[in-house]
């Protein structure tokens, strides 16, 4: 079974973070460990979960997220072009999020990190559009 699109973005993006700014990479998989995040974005959830070599996207046996959220692509992208703030987002309900309020602590702190360490990311202008033009699923399966 393929993996979802934003599946495969999500992997990518931290992959890329782990090379280009591993210390933000670090960062993020140190304040998430032993967490596990189901995403929902414009299809079926995708798991994150974090242990302490880092950080896997898709199943994991025994991992049950502690965190839900749903939100858009398009909210992804107004996150990732500084459109809207992370407050904003939530506020406005673009951004559902469903935890226990200490793990919703980490994982806004933990959002900021890889929003922080992202930006500044060289690749990843071009992985974001590639996923901007729904292409990100078919460039990971060529490589």
């Amino acid at each position: 079974m393929r993996r979802s699109e934003f599946g495969d973005f999500l992997e990518r993006s931290l992959a890329i973070l782990a090379r280009e700014m591993p210390r933000s990479h670090a960062r993020l998989c140190a304040a998430m460990r032993g967490r596990c995040v189901a995403f929902t974005v414009d299809g079926p959830p995708v798991l994150l979960s974090f242990a302490e070599g880092g950080s896997a996207v898709g199943p994991v046996a025994g991992a049950a997220p502690e965190i839900e959220s749903a939100l858009s692509k398009q909210t992804i992208f107004d996150l990732l072009d500084a459109e809207i703030s992370l407050e904003e987002a939530v506020l406005s309900d673009r951004f559902l999020l469903r935890a226990p309020v200490r793990d919703l602590e980490v994982f806004f702190q933990a959002l900021q990190l890889y929003l922080r360490g992202a930006v500044r990311c060289p690749s990843l202008p071009d992985l974001l559009e590639e996923y901007r033009r729904g292409d990100a699923a078919a460039a990971a399966a060529e490589t």
